[in-house]
C-alpha cells in the first residue's frame, strides 16, 4: 500500500465549473495550480432524498451512503453512528497514523481521546467550546459565538463577539494569528463601515482564523493527515450566484441595485478559497510525499423561479414553542443547528407528547415539518418564504392560535437572499502532489464516469497505508503516483 501525507480541503459544495472559471481568471493562483497541474474528477453522491451537507459529508468521511450512516441532519447523537460505521479521521488514528481534524462537519463533540490527535477542532455546530490542544478552544468558542450570530443575517442584529474574539487574540500566537491575519480582520471591519452591505462578508471571517489556526497546527505537529472544512463559499454561492451570473436566470428578476450591491461577493469567496488552496500547497512542499485534496460533497446550481426572497417563517423564542407545547425547561435542551431548523433534545419521559404536540401543529393549512432521531433528538423545520406577520396562519389540533404564541415570527432578510442555487449531486476532488507535478497523480476505475463519493473515504485510507474496513464496499479510486 502506499504512504503518503494528505491535506484535504473540505470546500462545502464547490462545483467544478465554479472553481475553474476562477482559476482560468487567476492563472497564478492556487486554484489554477492544483487544478491545471493535478488531477481532477466529477464526483456523484448517491445519497437519496434531499441532499444535505451533514449527509453528503457523512458519506464522504465514513465510505457508506446515506441509507447505511444514518445521517440526516445535524444535532443527532452520533454515538451508534461512530461504532457502526466510523469516520476516516478515527480509522486512520487506529491504523496507526497522525490526524488532525479542522471542523469537518460531524466531528463534534469532541472525543474523549482528543490528546491522541495531533491536534482537533469540532465542527462549528458543537454543543461545548472544546479543542485539542487547549488554545484551539479559544478559536472555538469564538467560532460557535460568531455562527449563534449569524443564523440567517449575517451579525444578526447582534454585532461582533468582541469580549471573545480579544480573549482569542491574547493566544494569537497559538492561534497562527499574524499581521496578516489581523489586517484581513481589520479591512473586514474597516469595509463594513464605508459599505454596510459588506456585512455579508462576516461569514469569510472564521474560514480566515479558522485557516490561520490549522496552518500553525499542521507546520506544528505534522499529521500524516489533516482535514480543514470551510463553509464560505457554499454560503455565498446559495445567497448571491444570481449576482454573478445573472444569465443562469430567466424568471427571476432582482433589482439593478442588488446586482451591484452583491455582485463582488462569490468572487470574494473563491479568493479566499484560492489563498486558502495556496496555503496548503506551500505546507505539502514543506514535506514531499504529502498530497493535497481539495473535496466537495456535493455541488451547487441555480435555481431559478420568480420569488425574491423578502422574510421567512422563524422560530424567534425556542423556549416559549417548547413551553407552549407543554415541556418544561428541564425537559429539553438546544442543540445547533442551520437555520430555517432547530434541533432538541427530549428526556425520554417528555417524548411521546412532544411528538403528539408536533404532529398536532398546522403552518399555512400544512403539517409542520419534522423528525425524530436516536436518542430524543427532535427537528423543527420552518423557513416559509415571503410571509408576513398578518399572513402566518397556525393551526393546533385543528385550533387557530396566534404565531406569537408558539415564538414564530416573520424574519426579514437583510439582504433579500435565499436558495438562489441549491444542491446538486455532482462535486469535485482535485489532487496534486507538488513534489510529483509531472506524475500521475491517482487513477478512477469508472472511466469518464463521476467517482462515487463513497470511494473518497477508502481511497484516503489506502493512500495513507491503512486497510479499510469491510463496510466500505465503493472502490476503484487511486490516490498518489501510478
Amino acid at each position: 500500500m502506499p504512504c503518503l501525507r494528505l491535506l484535504v480541503h473540505e470546500l462545502n459544495e464547490a462545483p467544478r465549473s465554479v472553481l475553474e472559471e476562477h482559476a482560468a481568471a487567476h492563472p497564478g493562483g492556487g486554484l489554477a495550480r492544483l487544478l491545471g497541474r493535478g488531477q481532477v474528477w466529477d464526483t456523484v453522491t448517491r445519497d437519496g432524498g434531499h441532499l444535505s451537507p451533514w449527509t453528503t459529508w457523512a458519506t464522504v468521511h465514513r465510505g457508506v451512503g446515506a441509507g447505511e450512516h444514518g445521517v440526516r441532519d445535524l444535532g443527532q447523537d452520533l454515538e451508534q453512528v461512530n461504532a457502526r460505521h466510523p469516520c476516516l479521521w478515527r480509522l486512520a488514528l487506529e491504523g496507526g497514523r497522525t490526524v488532525g481534524v479542522g471542523g469537518s462537519l460531524g466531528s463534534a463533540p469532541l472525543p474523549a481521546d482528543a490528546e491522541r490527535f495531533a491536534f482537533y477542532l469540532p465542527d462549528c455546530f458543537a454543543q461545548e467550546a472544546q479543542a485539542h490542544p487547549p488554545a484551539l478552544a479559544a478559536l472555538q468558542e469564538l467560532t460557535l459565538a460568531m455562527v449563534d450570530r449569524s443564523a440567517r443575517n449575517a451579525g444578526g442584529g447582534a454585532g461582533l463577539p468582541w469580549r471573545l474574539g480579544l480573549r482569542a487574540a491574547l493566544r494569537a500566537g497559538e492561534l497562527g494569528w499574524g499581521p496578516r491575519t489581523f489586517a484581513a480582520v481589520a479591512r473586514q471591519l474597516a469595509s463594513e463601515r464605508l459599505h454596510p452591505a459588506r456585512r455579508a462578508r462576516r461569514r469569510n471571517l472564521l474560514p480566515v482564523l479558522g485557516f490561520a489556526a490549522f496552518r500553525r497546527a499542521v507546520r506544528r505537529t505534522r499529521p500524516d493527515l489533516a482535514t480543514f472544512f470551510t463553509n464560505h463559499l457554499a454560503a455565498s454561492l446559495h445567497r448571491y450566484w444570481p449576482a454573478r451570473w445573472p444569465a443562469d436566470y430567466e424568471r427571476l428578476r432582482l433589482p439593478q441595485e442588488w446586482h451591484a450591491r452583491y455582485g463582488g461577493e462569490v468572487d470574494a469567496a473563491l479568493r479566499l478559497a484560492d489563498q486558502q488552496v495556496a496555503g496548503l500547497l506551500r505546507l505539502a512542499e514543506e514535506q514531499p510525499g504529502t498530497l493535497v485534496a481539495l473535496v466537495s460533497s456535493m455541488g451547487q446550481a441555480a435555481l431559478d423561479d420568480d420569488q425574491i426572497r423578502e422574510c421567512q417563517l422563524a422560530l424567534a423564542d425556542l423556549p416559549l414553542f417548547m413551553e407552549a407545547l407543554g415541556l418544561p425547561a428541564e425537559a429539553w435542551s438546544r442543540r445547533r443547528a442551520m437555520e430555517p431548523r432547530t434541533v432538541v433534545q427530549v428526556g425520554e419521559a417528555w417524548r411521546s407528547a412532544f411528538r403528539e404536540a408536533l404532529g398536532s401543529l398546522r403552518i399555512q393549512g400544512e403539517p409542520l415539518v419534522w423528525a425524530e432521531h436516536d436518542q430524543g433528538v427532535f427537528m423543527v423545520q420552518l423557513g416559509q418564504r415571503n410571509l408576513r406577520s398578518d399572513q402566518i396562519r397556525v393551526e393546533r389540533a385543528g385550533v387557530s392560535v396566534p404565531h406569537a404564541s408558539l415564538g414564530l415570527t416573520s424574519l426579514e432578510i437583510e439582504d433579500r437572499t435565499g436558495a438562489y442555487a441549491y444542491h446538486r449531486p455532482e462535486g469535485v476532488l482535485a489532487i496534486l502532489d507538488p513534489s510529483r507535478p509531472g506524475q500521475v497523480q491517482g487513477t478512477w476505475s469508472g472511466g469518464e464516469e463521476p467517482v462515487d463519493t463513497r470511494a473518497l473515504a477508502p481511497a484516503f485510507l489506502e493512500a495513507l497505508g491503512v486497510e479499510p474496513p469491510e463496510p466500505m464496499q465503493v472502490r476503484g479510486l487511486r490516490l498518489g503516483p501510478g
